[in-house]
């Protein structure tokens, strides 16, 4: 699991990211700048590779 902390351009940087990598993602709202969220990313694998344990 990795959690980061993301400001205003992290809907765009996740749209990004999501081109190359295939993961689960939880949005968390930050409790000190409403602008900024909390991503908390897992079962991150880079798209077209086989997940973790599968086969």
């Amino acid at each position: 699991m990795l959690l980061a902390q993301k400001g205003r351009n992290a809907e765009d940087e996740l749209t990004r990211a999501l081109a190359e990598w295939h993961m689960q993602v939880r949005r968390i709202p930050s409790r000190t700048a409403p602008e900024a969220t909390i991503l908390m990313l897992s079962e991150i694998h880079r798209a077209g590779a086989p997940k973790r344990g599968a086969g």
